[in-house]
């Protein structure tokens, strides 16, 4: 290395140094806009990681890369439900940048030398944030790279170089130690991801694509749902999750444009991935109001579709007002929304104003 970088590999220094930047970091952690110094700090504490021979203080770069990690984590979920909840299109354009950037910054902390990296990857919730960042990076970029911001483009390059380092670190890990990391990382971006039997390497002679995983999920049987398997395949270098060889998607517009759906959720636009829930088409990638959601559509009534949700082991299916014209007051129907609880074989009347609520927790 240069003469000039000599100091630091001085341990008081490096020391001196740690302790400011998680002096800085403590300053800057609640607030996402700070994205950027995060970014500046995670770099000076990679750059000491790679000079610094002493035990202490590379330990000391491990711990402050894992705490800069949660930061950024936790500014992710911030804009990700900022996103989820605005219905201005241009508010959900520059939340979606944000999340982007902010993931390029946390995953930047990943940025070290394949020695540590390798030892890092085999933890399954350091190897799984990687994973779980990266889908991030990978749902949001589609926005980004018309971008013509030197940022996100160099951001993107630095990402495509990571990813390729960590994909047969990953492989190994996933494949020959069963590492569950691909299954927390799914779980966290995917609410109702079933989970799998076993993940193994796409059967191909062709070596572009050796990065492909594959897995089937279990079929289930109980008293409130059956469910059919799934088959999954996951990129370790897009990070691209296909199921039944469909992509993360946003609802048709037949169900945004319905009036059920604009009552319930009104301009707010869901990202689904299929599910295996029969008569259900699509489920929610993240949970809505704390409920994980599956959309169909009815065969009985074509003009219907048909929603159900899941919160806290409970399962409940959405009644249109239709059901209950003429047969009840019209301050019932216009006024509360209808849910029939499978588990109890009872019918829920919720008001308007707290249809997310579950019936027990609404104030009489």
């Amino acid at each position: 290395h240069r003469d000039s970088h000599e100091q630091l590999c001085e341990k008081p220094f490096s020391q001196k140094l740690l302790s400011g930047l998680s002096l800085v970091l403590n300053q800057i952690k609640g607030n996402w806009e700070s994205c950027h110094a995060l970014g500046s700090l995670i770099a000076l504490a990679t750059r000491l990681l790679s000079l610094m021979p002493s035990r202490t203080i590379t330990g000391g770069c491990l711990n402050f890369l894992e705490t800069c990690r949660e930061v950024a984590r936790s500014w992710i979920y911030t804009l990700q439900e900022k996103f989820s909840s605005s219905t201005n299109d241009e508010e959900r354009m520059e939340f979606a940048l944000r999340t982007f950037e902010v993931a390029h910054v946390s995953i930047s902390s990943f940025d070290i030398d394949e020695d540590h990296l390798s030892t890092l990857l085999s933890h399954p919730e350091h190897a799984s944030r990687l994973i779980e960042t990266s889908i991030i990076i990978k749902n949001s970029a589609p926005g980004t790279l018309r971008s013509e911001k030197t940022f996100h483009r160099l951001s993107m390059h630095r990402w495509r170089r990571l990813m390729y380092t960590c994909s047969s670190i990953l492989s190994d890990e996933i494949i020959q130690r069963g590492n569950p990391c691909l299954d927390y990382a799914i779980q966290r971006s995917w609410s109702a991801y079933p989970g799998v039997v076993k993940w193994e390497l796409v059967s191909t002679s062709c070596s572009h694509r050796a990065h492909w995983l594959t897995a089937c999920t279990e079929g289930k049987s109980d008293s409130a749902q059956n469910s059919t398997p799934l088959r999954i395949h996951f990129s370790l270098l897009t990070s691209e999750i296909i199921v039944n060889g469909r992509p993360l998607a946003r609802l048709p517009g037949e169900y945004e444009n319905h009036e059920s759906y604009k009552a319930l959720f009104g301009r707010v636009m869901l990202e689904v991935m299929p599910t295996d829930i029969p008569g259900m088409l699509f489920s929610s990638q993240k949970p809505y109001n704390g409920h994980t959601l599956f959309f169909g559509k009815s065969e009985a009534c074509p003009d219907d579709f048909l929603l159900a949700v899941s919160k806290d082991d409970e399962l409940f299916d959405y009644i249109p007002p239709r059901v209950f014209m003429n047969k009840l007051p019209c301050h019932f129907i216009q006024d509360y929304t209808h849910w029939y609880a499978r588990n109890s074989n009872t019918i829920e009347f919720r008001p308007k104003e707290s249809s997310w609520c579950l019936l027990a927790t609404i104030d009489h």
